[in-house]
């Protein structure tokens, strides 16, 4: 009888190396690796089912890239038995398999909640604390409630495929519903049922849903993609939960312990040919994907990357990647500046606050206090508006890089003021202009 070595020289490919051998693999690194980002973010925004979503993925896509690099090829006789490490690894595939689902019902029940007209504004720190715990409860404590329970149901030790690596089997029982397969069909039912009450309050709400979100503490650019993301996810699991409970009710039996315990300790190993027969792999990778699509190149994740930077010290080596970061966040506090320095001195000339969201109609229109020539002139000048003139130009001296911002709301507020709009193409501030020149020019 031919040995083990023996047979591996006789049929060569067993030891061949399929496309899938390298790809599936590094396509799992690279899912698990993606998904790093995305979670820290949530982490720390806290929002518990986008972390616990993230969360899983990167571990499920992780122990992919593992077994893919344990278990390469189809020569059975040659593999590692996998003692131990697949005895973790296929209840950590159980409890993460759920864990996901639990956080996609975690981010459309949340988002429900945002649009809900009838909750209270604002959250006391007992209700966080209780929202916490049942968001915890689901997205982790359901898990382990898996990885314990499963041992009752668990005709087997564990299945090794070429490739995919650990597997867990499951009795085909009754009872095997009622403890694993009716849960995550359950989460995922209760999801959609989410998903289809925030489409009906989007539609409802939407002349509020701007008002709606502010008040939530989120913004339409986050809420979107979120849904978006459970969505995609919740279109994915679902039909692959309904396929498992379909194709287990025909070989349903009677559950005996002693009859699904009788042969405890085997292991059962299948060879491939270079295919991957279970889908949830690609399921788990193709969601590790979309999370990044989403949230990993959004401005939020790109500040996130510019800080981290800063904190590596690569921004010393490559300078660029700071200023470019800088340069969008001095973008965006001048122009907060440029907002607060407007509104004060629109207030000093009579327009309070109350009247600041007319004041472009007035700025467009031809009866405008600014465009009817009641204001042109030398001695018509506001002091307010001097000063803030002169700021102008101290800020174009400082800050040469802004030439173009400065200039357009100097001519703005230069041709407003003398009635004549050719002055939009005179006045410039320039990087050796002053204050006074502005004005002078202004006026002239």
């Amino acid at each position: 009888m031919a040995t083990e070595s023996e047979m591996s020289e006789l049929d060569p490919s067993l030891n061949k190396i399929y496309p899938l051998t390298v790809i599936f693999p590094m396509m799992s690194l690279l899912s698990a690796l993606l998904c790093v980002p995305p979670f820290a973010w949530h982490l720390r925004k806290r929002n518990t089912g986008a972390s616990a979503l993230t969360f899983w993925l990167i571990m499920l896509n992780f122990f992919s890239f593992v077994n893919g690099m344990i278990w390469p090829t189809d020569n059975i006789f040659e593999w590692w038995s996998g003692a131990v490490f697949c005895d973790i690894e296929i209840r950590l595939f159980l409890g993460g398999t759920v864990g996901v689902q639990a956080g996609v019902l975690c981010i459309m029940r949340d988002l429900s909640r945002a649009l809900d007209t009838n909750r209270p504004r604002g959250c006391s720190d007992a209700q966080k604390r209780n929202r916490l715990i049942v968001d915890s409860l689901l997205c982790f404590g359901l898990p382990i409630y898996f990885m314990a329970i499963y041992y009752i149901v668990q005709p087997g030790r564990y299945y090794v495929f070429a490739i995919q690596g650990c597997w867990p089997p499951i009795d085909d029982s009754w009872l095997s519903i009622v403890l694993l397969f009716m849960w995550p069909l359950l989460l995922l039912v209760v999801a959609g049922y989410y998903a289809c009450l925030i489409l009906i309050r989007i539609y409802l709400y939407r002349r509020d849903f701007s008002r709606l979100l502010s008040s939530a503490s989120t913004t339409r650019s986050r809420f979107v993609r979120l849904f978006i993301i459970a969505l995609m996810a919740l279109f994915c699991f679902l039909p692959l939960q309904i396929y498992y409970v379909v194709k287990i009710i025909p070989n349903l039996h009677p559950f005996h312990w002693s009859w699904t315990h009788s042969n405890w300790d085997a292991v059962v190993n299948y060879p491939t040919q270079g295919h991957i027969l279970l889908w949830d792999h690609w399921v788990w990778i193709t969601c590790g994907y979309i999370v990044f699509a989403f949230f990993g190149l959004a401005a939020d994740a790109r500040e996130m990357y510019m800080a981290c930077v800063k904190k590596c010290g690569i921004g010393k080596i490559f300078p660029s990647l700071v200023k470019t970061g800088s340069r969008n966040v001095a973008t965006t506090s001048i122009a907060s500046s440029w907002s607060i320095k407007a509104k004060m001195v629109f207030k000093k000339v009579g327009l309070g606050s109350s009247n600041w969201s007319s004041i472009s109609a007035k700025f467009s229109g031809k009866d405008s206090m600014f465009s009817s020539g009641t204001m042109s002139g030398r001695d018509s000048v506001d002091p307010a508006i001097r000063m803030s003139l002169q700021e102008c130009g101290r800020l174009a001296e400082e800050n040469h890089s802004k030439r173009s911002f400065l200039r357009a709301t100097v001519c703005s507020w230069s041709s407003r003021l003398t009635g004549n709009h050719e002055n939009e193409k005179e006045v410039d501030v320039e990087a050796g202009l002053s204050g006074g020149d502005v004005i002078e020019k202004m006026e002239r």
